[in-house]
């Protein structure tokens, strides 16, 4: 959906050859979105590609769903493609194999509403006024993260940018910032670049910054670093992690 501001999305699903115990299915999602080029559709299904790798690209993610996807589909005795054209869409495919159920009733797996969900962590007394900026491009990972933050007990503003991220903490003293480092118009490691110059410019207390990146390999963290940041966290990130190195920013002599 993300790539197809105007048109359509469309899911197809077929069945091909079958045998007695399982069938194969192929299924398609085609879009009339921004399209590929040729020699995009080339390394589109290797990990950690993307048309557009720059960190303040528009469109998110690691580069890794569509390897996971073919690895999937291998492991269910299919194929994957795609078909398409920069500026007129894509249609992506695969085929697997599904076992052949036997006609019963459809049971639906309705939740107890009786047992109640459980929570990462109790709220602290007083941690509603340890106050956050949650720097991050999607929406998914805003609603995640803030109902993972609002769970623990803390303050929480969202920003979905760098540049936003520069204006809200000249507003707002936070205590601390959740950085994620790959977004549109302004990059998390600029973003901190740019928190720390006009800090040192203007003898501004020094915020702490966390980095969160779905990049775990060898030197992000060093990156993150480098670029004026305090900590590391990678995606997805875990509460029980989280809730520790927020808890040492709150209490460092007691961690």
């Amino acid at each position: 959906m993300k790539f197809t501001e105007r048109g359509e999305v469309i899911l197809k699903v077929s069945k091909g050859a079958s045998e007695s115990d399982k069938a194969q299915l192929r299924f398609e999602v085609s879009d009339t979105g921004i399209g590929l080029s040729e020699e995009s559709r080339k390394k589109i299904f290797q990990p950690f590609t993307q048309a557009d790798s720059s960190t303040t690209r528009k469109y998110g993610g690691t580069g890794l769903g569509l390897a996971i996807a073919r690895q999937l589909v291998q492991r269910m005795e299919g194929n994957i493609g795609v078909e398409s054209e920069l500026g007129k869409g894509s249609t992506f495919w695969f085929t697997a194999y599904f076992a052949m159920q036997p006609d019963t009733p459809l049971a639906l797996d309705i939740a107890d509403p009786s047992v109640p969900e459980q929570s990462i962590a109790k709220p602290a007394n007083g941690r509603k006024n340890f106050r956050l900026l949650l720097v991050e491009d999607s929406v998914v990972n805003q609603k995640v993260g803030r109902r993972q933050l609002e769970k623990l007990g803390y303050s929480l503003d969202i920003v979905a940018n760098g540049l936003e991220a520069i204006e809200a903490v000249e507003r707002t003293a936070y205590d601390a910032v959740l950085m994620d480092c790959q977004m549109p118009e302004m990059d998390g490691y600029e973003a901190t670049q740019k928190i720390r110059e006009t800090e040192k410019l203007q003898s501004k207390r020094r915020v702490p910054i966390i980095a969160m990146t779905a990049n775990a390999m060898e030197g992000d963290r060093e990156k993150c670093l480098a670029s004026g940041m305090d900590d590391y966290i990678s995606k997805p990130v875990r509460g029980e992690e989280l809730l520790k190195k927020l808890a040492f920013l709150e209490n460092p002599e007691t961690v």
